[in-house]
């Protein structure tokens, strides 16, 4: 989130789900932490780096993956947004970042459902104090 409480998302460049918007972040590598999988990732996709963060929620998920529907829980990060003007945006990864009011989210077009749960949450308060 940024200073004015709306939230930073992605226009996925990639399948699964390419155009869909989405939350920043990837996948843990071994002997890794979520937090660190998730610094790796906004560093690697925006060449920048995130200040503190604080663990807000995790949610079930399924990644389809070579055909198949893989089970993973995303784990969901709270923390001051990039300024948009500083980063460098992977191509490969992102065709698209903005930040949304809560009330502007585009859930008929995000890229996973835990991630609309997570956001539909953010949205109507279960998810107070970030």
């Amino acid at each position: 989130m940024d200073d004015a409480h709306r939230v930073l998302l992605n226009r996925r460049a990639a399948e699964p789900h390419k155009g869909k918007w989405g939350t920043l972040g990837g996948f843990v590598e071994i002997g890794e932490t979520a937090e660190a999988a998730l610094r790796r990732e906004i560093k690697e996709e925006l060449h920048t780096r995130l200040g503190k963060l604080r663990y807000v929620v995790s949610v079930p998920g399924t990644y389809p993956y070579q055909g198949v529907a893989t089970p993973y829980l995303e784990i969901a990060f709270a923390g001051r947004g990039p300024d948009l003007r500083k980063v460098r945006i992977d191509r490969k990864e992102i065709s698209a970042l903005r930040y949304f009011t809560l009330k502007d989210i585009p859930f008929g077009r995000l890229a996973f459902r835990s991630q609309n749960i997570t956001l539909q949450a953010l949205r109507d308060g279960a998810l107070r104090n970030l």
